[in-house]
């Protein structure tokens, strides 16, 4: 199937409010080009607020009120107008014709818009309103960035919204359980791929690669999974070490594990524990993957688990509301709201506060989350300090560290947001 019409035809299904996730790896495996169909469904997704404006600007219709069919073949028209090098008369006569198959009566609205686009984009003034234009432009939640100008500032609030809207690009991280970081670089070298090594993380690699993760070379060998600079980052702050015996809290779909698993050089042992079982296969299809060893897995809820043991470690990457990696979940940013912050943070502290019991004195706790918001980071912390008066920080040597705390916000290091804590028992 064309990307074109693989990539309207999934749109139209996620407007009716169905699984991101499901109907993109749908649609993407039917698609001829993966990455071309990827580029305009998350595209559009980003940019929903800004494409939509226009729209209305220039039919004089709310986009609401179009065919979902015609309002989706207009935004990834004017997707491509705007922020693509394609010829403009090869993305109007493409759309055009995808509305003749719809729906052939709105072929003439379709061709207008697109037209009218082209010559009257640059008289159209975005809202005067400093939110209405940050909301409008940047395509996110009045709410959330409302939130974000009061934590950050206004002189940060563009350069995380302009990130999140870019696409973060393929990061790797190698696995050297299987092959060393050097001798992977060489074998990049060797076939011509092009790719950028982290200087935080050495193991992260920026791959220049299209298509399916899966044609990349190493990949059936587990060389490396996809993993986030930032994401990796939370492995080597825990600091596990051979024999180690780990609690990875919340793991599913493994990266940290595999991570941690490599930094122990496989031995020891780690638990591995979530409470979504479905998940916990993709984390067993990881593990057999890249040839780990020392790792079993449970399904269970962290908030209500007992043990009889205790751990050197314990890794708790809380479920969180994502609004770190909008760059990599461009749809996450649709389906939040305070209340669910709210209601994480109560989540996040019961886990916390659970696992914690099963640390042995001098043991090290991390904890971590994909998250900017403040209730779920740093006042987290702070509950949990108040009630846990045998823990305390511990500081660690990263940029920005601020006694034992992380909070990496969107575009620092060209990393992805996240929050990193790292406790000791005393």
């Amino acid at each position: 199937m064309d990307a074109r019409e693989a990539a309207l035809k999934a749109l139209i299904e996620i407007s009716y409010n169905k699984e991101f996730e499901k109907v993109f790896d749908l649609y993407g495996s039917k698609a001829t080009y993966k990455a071309d169909f990827g580029h305009l469904v998350n595209g559009v997704i980003r940019n929903i607020t800004y494409l939509d404006y226009f729209i209305e600007k220039i039919s004089q219709r709310k986009p609401k009120f179009l065919q979902n069919e015609i309002r989706n073949i207009l935004r990834l028209g004017l997707f491509e107008l705007e922020f693509t090098d394609t010829p403009e008369y090869a993305v109007v006569n493409s759309y055009v014709e995808l509305a003749k198959e719809d729906n052939p009566k709105s072929v003439s609205l379709v061709n207008a818009v697109f037209r009218n686009f082209l010559r009257q984009k640059d008289e159209i003034k975005l809202p005067a309103n400093f939110l209405d234009y940050l909301a409008t432009k940047y395509s996110h939640p009045k709410w959330m960035i409302k939130r974000w100008v009061l934590h950050y500032g206004k002189d940060e609030i563009e350069n995380i919204l302009r990130f999140n809207n870019s696409p973060y690009g393929l990061w790797i991280r190698v696995n050297t359980i299987k092959i060393k970081v050097n001798d992977f670089l060489a074998i990049l070298v060797k076939e011509g791929i092009a790719f950028e090594q982290n200087i935080i993380v050495p193991e992260c690699i920026k791959i220049e690669h299209k298509g399916s993760v899966e044609n990349l070379i190493g990949y059936e060998e587990g060389y490396w999974m996809v993993q986030g600079v930032a994401s990796s980052l939370v492995s080597n702050i825990l600091g596990a070490e051979d024999d180690d015996v780990v609690l990875d809290v919340c793991a599913a779909p493994g990266g940290k594990t595999a991570h941690t698993a490599a930094m122990m050089n496989n031995t020891g042992r780690i638990l591995a524990l979530d409470s979504n079982k479905k998940r916990l296969e993709r984390l067993e299809e990881n593990l057999v993957r890249l040839g780990i060893e020392n790792t079993s897995y449970v399904a269970k809820d962290a908030t209500k688990i007992s043990f009889n043991e205790n751990f050197d470690k314990i890794l708790v990457d809380a479920p969180c509301s994502n609004t770190g990696i909008f760059s990599k979940k461009p749809d996450a940013k649709w389906k939040k709201t305070i209340e669910d912050i709210e209601e994480l943070s109560r989540l996040q502290y019961e886990i916390l506060d659970n696992v914690s019991k099963y640390l042995k004195p001098n043991g090290t706790l991390v904890y971590s989350t994909c998250s900017i918001e403040l209730e779920e980071n740093i006042l987290v912390v702070h509950k949990f300090l108040q009630n846990n008066k045998d823990f305390v920080l511990d500081p660690f040597d990263i940029p920005y560290e601020t006694e034992g705390t992380l909070q990496i916000i969107p575009y620092e290091f060209e990393m992805e947001g996240f929050f990193i804590a790292k406790f000791k028992r005393i």
